[in-house]
């Protein structure tokens, strides 16, 4: 079911699996120059898992078919999902967020602490480090970048169906809308808002990952109390997309009630 949420500026375009039922809503949020549809996969598994949750996949501002304009830090992201959900009514959520949408995740996590009562963190980190190459290239030469992201954005056992329909999906983002994710990815700094979040929290990454290592998202965990780490194996910094069944088990055991 796809719906629309009017926030500033702008509408929300998302789409929900589960959407008539009534146990607390799981939001995902997706990374840097993607959409909803990065958890169309993920998505398809998990919903006859977890029956009594509704799954709410957001295009955030700027991307996917959302109209209000992108944003050039994270905390602004913040906002708006923070402005979504209360026009939801959605006052205490389970969250979910990849990369860009990882930071996005703490963020409202370190903020919101009443409203996220759990917290999955994927393939991200306390700090966000963006290759020089992706500032050469965007907006100009999209296809370039993203090309380049083809290299080093997966691991060796992603089928290459995949790899092709995740570089459209970035190539399919406004180019200069790419660009200023990646300066907010570049500038944040989680600091001591870690130390604020209270959720119970997974953070999951990949073995491979290039452009979130291990280590960053190991540090991570470490950084939040009671956090749990997980380490999935030959994968790259797509988790949702190279490990979805996976990554389903593993937030059916930590999300469901």
């Amino acid at each position: 079911m796809q719906n629309t949420t009017p926030i500033a500026g702008g509408t929300i375009v998302w789409r929900a699996r589960n959407a008539e039922a009534g146990g607390t809503p799981i939001v995902f949020i997706h990374g840097a120059a993607g959409s909803k549809d990065a958890w169309t996969l993920l998505s398809r598994v998990l919903a006859p898992q977890l029956p009594q949750r509704p799954i709410v996949m957001l295009d955030l501002p700027g991307h996917g078919e959302s109209t209000a304009p992108g944003r050039c830090v994270v905390e602004d992201f913040t906002q708006d999902v923070r402005s979504f959900l209360d026009a939801n009514g959605w006052s205490q959520i389970d969250l979910v967020g990849h990369s860009m949408g990882g930071a996005i995740s703490q963020c409202l996590a370190a903020t919101a602490p009443a409203t996220v009562r759990r917290l999955v963190l994927i393939a991200t980190g306390a700090r966000l480090k963006v290759f020089p190459l992706l500032f050469d290239l965007l907006p100009g030469q999209p296809e370039l970048a993203f090309g380049a992201v083809r290299q080093f954005g997966f691991g060796p056992d992603a089928r290459s169906d995949i790899v092709d329909a995740s570089v459209q999906q970035m190539l399919a983002c406004d180019p200069l809308v790419a660009r200023h994710d990646f300066e907010a990815c570049r500038d944040w700094n989680a600091g001591e808002r870690l130390t604020r979040i209270v959720a119970p929290t997974l953070v999951v990454a990949g073995e491979v990952d290039q452009l979130t290592p291990a280590r960053w998202n190991e540090n991570l965990a470490a950084g939040i109390a009671g956090a749990k780490y997980v380490l999935m194996l030959r994968t790259g910094h797509m988790v949702p997309l190279e490990r979805e069944h996976e990554l389903a088990a593993l937030l059916v055991d930590f999300l469901g009630d």
